[in-house]
């Protein structure tokens, strides 16, 4: 078969030569001590540290909490820099090579990683990611933080185990390296499809920005704005493809395009409040004053004690455990996720270039140059990520300035007009914000606008940064232009790989059968590919209304709870079989599909067949179900709470569904090594 014919290539170009220096001498492998420390150092900076928050919050670090800065600020720093590390021992253990002590190659490999760390850091760094990040940061504060280091603890899980497995394979896609590891059609069809799920929930991530862009320039609904951003996208996607290496360059450019801004409309509104134009290094007196402007506003009774919450107070959206089970869920799943992104179009490491043969294939042993490129990936991620807490800070100072003036409903802000009948935007539960209508909706309000009647979607935050800051029009023009054709890029970008996947599927199959296809029917199944993941990504947000770091969260738990347990362990153990694999996959999509579905379509059924591992207190079901009873066929309208308070008692020991990997990973674990007991790969 085809995974056979190439397993001999791979065992040809990756047997015992490759562990031989140019002298044809044994090189040293670097010693388990010094490769587990990396790893214990991940696990303090990215758990340990954290429990500790409490108490540390107490202490002042240059104007910061202690605990938020190092969540904030020192831990994602620090977790670069272990990404650095992991990459100065593979390049020590590649030291007796002639061939990586020559200077002037050594130049050459550092230029092409530093390159190709950028372009991985703009792939892995998309629009839904960065706008997801600031809204959540926004809406949660200190809880929001989780989202953050999970991505970036991404970076260093990729770096000790993704990138040693892939580097020195001959595939080319996360579907081939499957082939050749397992030399198995169904698990190659299996790994595909699962991808390809993963794909869709990002790419509707995607939309989703796109989609708010044009509902605030347009003024329309977000509903037939995602109609629009579907077109958009597919017309983008069409664009860029005349062109081949386009993406990669555009998403870096980009990247680096939406880090300045955004540091230059923090900035601004740094200097305005401090006198000081470096926001990374401001907002940590940002933070105090919104403790101060939380406490005046409750007495001022322009906010609701009950719904504030404060912003650098953790464990108010979700426990410690959820805090961790979303870090989790999103370094596993991230790890192996934005593989085709990372790799350049080429699911060799990013230390590969894509585009020329002869580079590639100088550059066959080469895991030390792939975890340089992954760990310059991780340095510029870092630095916009360490920039999205400055933004989230101060639009809520600013907005929480403007509220406590205070504001009257028949004198809006000017940020509300653009979202009015958009869906996006609620002011006292009416999405219909004309002053006419808001007047006599809030008269009990004696005419003010108060905190919690401003409801709106965190996928907006970034857009409205500037409204709250009251900058001027160019800024909220040029910030909304960046973040539309960055999201567009990524769209555009995720469409590519999913036909790239679906491509390496078919030539599998038609090298198995003999059969070679035509440049018409590439070019068909091509464009079959775009539409169809347009049409499920565009459906999917028009009926689900979920915000982006929701349906990012959903990607990666799925790709943590299928792909990353075939991939590390089969680089690990190399007796995993390919049954064990597929019914390892077959598990871990069974629980996360079941968790999802279940806590968010079927929460009341799924509250009350679950009720007994449920975090819910006992007098919450009863009333739940109280509530079924009653309301049983019936819309009445002292039914409303029915679904919020399903919504809050569905779940398994508390475990938000953002973080359902946490059961399908350890699921699939299990699974598959106790198959491969049962049924070990054949040698």
């Amino acid at each position: 078969m085809w995974g056979k014919k190439h397993l001999s290539i791979q065992s040809a170009s990756t047997g015992k030569n490759s562990n031989k220096n140019s002298n044809g001498e044994q090189k040293k492998s670097p010693r388990k001590g010094r490769a587990l420390a990396p790893f214990i150092a991940f696990l303090f900076i990215g758990f340990a540290v954290h429990l500790l928050v409490h108490q540390l919050n107490f202490m002042n670090l240059e104007g910061f909490p202690l605990g938020f800065y190092l969540a904030a600020q020192a831990a994602p720093i620090l977790l670069a820099t272990i990404a650095f590390w992991i990459a100065s021992r593979h390049q020590l253990s590649l030291k007796a090579d002639e061939s990586v002590e020559n200077d002037g190659k050594r130049v050459r490999n550092a230029r092409f990683a530093l390159k190709n760390g950028l372009s991985a850091s703009g792939e892995f760094l998309s629009g839904a990611v960065i706008v997801g990040l600031a809204g959540v940061l926004f809406a949660q504060g200190y809880d929001g933080l989780a989202y953050m280091l999970g991505l970036m603890s991404a970076l260093v899980v990729m770096s000790l185990f993704v990138v040693p497995a892939f580097a020195n394979t001959p595939s080319r896609s996360l579907t081939q390296y499957l082939s050749i590891n397992y030399s198995s059609r169904m698990l190659t069809v299996l790994g595909a499809t699962t991808l390809g799920f993963c794909l869709i929930l990002l790419l509707a991530a995607e939309i989703t920005v796109v989609a708010v862009i044009l509902t605030r320039s347009l003024a329309i609904s977000f509903q037939n704005a995602t109609f629009l951003a579907a077109v958009l996208t597919l017309l983008f996607v069409a664009m860029v493809n005349l062109k081949r290496n386009i993406l990669p360059a555009g998403l870096a450019l980009g990247s680096i395009l939406l880090l300045v801004v955004l540091s230059l409309q923090s900035g601004l509104s740094s200097w305005e409040q401090f006198s000081f134009p470096l926001p990374q290094f401001s907002y940590g007196h940002a933070l105090y004053e919104i403790v101060g402007l939380e406490q005046t506003l409750l007495e001022k009774e322009l906010a609701d004690a009950v719904t504030m919450k404060q912003h650098l107070r953790p464990r108010l959206h979700f426990d410690a455990v959820n805090f961790f089970a979303i870090i989790s869920c999103l370094a596993f799943g991230f790890a192996v996720l934005p593989l085709r992104a990372l790799f350049n179009g080429n699911s060799r490491p990013a230390g590969f270039s894509p585009s020329s043969d002869k580079a590639t294939d100088e550059t066959t042993v080469s895991l030390a140059q792939s975890s340089q490129a992954l760990a310059w990936c991780a340095f510029f991620v870092c630095l916009t990520i360490i920039t999205l807490p400055a933004v989230s800070a101060f639009s809520k100072l600013n907005l929480y300035k403007t509220i406590s003036t205070p504001i009257s409903i028949s004198t809006l802000p000017s940020w509300v007009t653009p979202f009015s009948n958009s869906g996006l935007m609620k002011i006292c539960g009416q999405t219909d914000l004309s002053t006419s209508n808001l007047t006599s909706t809030c008269s009990d309000q004696e005419g003010r606008l108060r905190l919690h009647d401003i409801v709106f979607q965190p996928d907006t935050l970034l857009s409205l940064a500037p409204d709250f800051a009251n900058q001027p029009s160019i800024m909220i023009l040029v910030l909304s232009l960046v973040i539309f054709l960055v999201a567009l890029f990524g769209g555009s970008r995720l469409l590519t790989i999913a036909a790239a996947e679906l491509k390496a599927a078919m030539t599998q199959e038609d090298l198995s059968s003999g059969n070679k296809r035509t440049t018409k029917e590439n070019t068909l199944t091509t464009s079959a590919t775009y539409i169809g993941f347009l049409v499920a990504a565009t459906l999917f947000v028009t009926m689900s209304n979920l915000n982006t770091m929701t349906l990012i969260s959903w990607s990666a738990s799925l790709a943590a709870s299928t792909l990353f347990p075939v991939i590390v362990v089969s680089h690990l153990w190399t007796r995993v079989s390919a049954p064990a694999a597929i019914s390892a996959m077959i598990a871990g999509f069974a629980v996360w599909a079941y968790y999802i579905i279940g806590t968010t379509y079927f929460a009341p059924s799924f509250a009350i067949f679950w009720q007994a591992i449920s975090s819910a207190p006992q007098w919450q079901l009863e009333e739940l179900i109280s509530l079924m009873a009653k309301c049983s066929g019936s819309d009445v309208g002292e039914c409303s709470s029915l679904s919020t308070l399903a919504y809050e008692s569905a779940n398994w020991l508390g475990i938000q569904n953002s973080a359902s990997a946490i059961f399908a990973l350890p699921t699939a674990l299990l699974v598959l090594i106790g198959l491969t007991f049962l049924i070990p790969r054949r040698t």
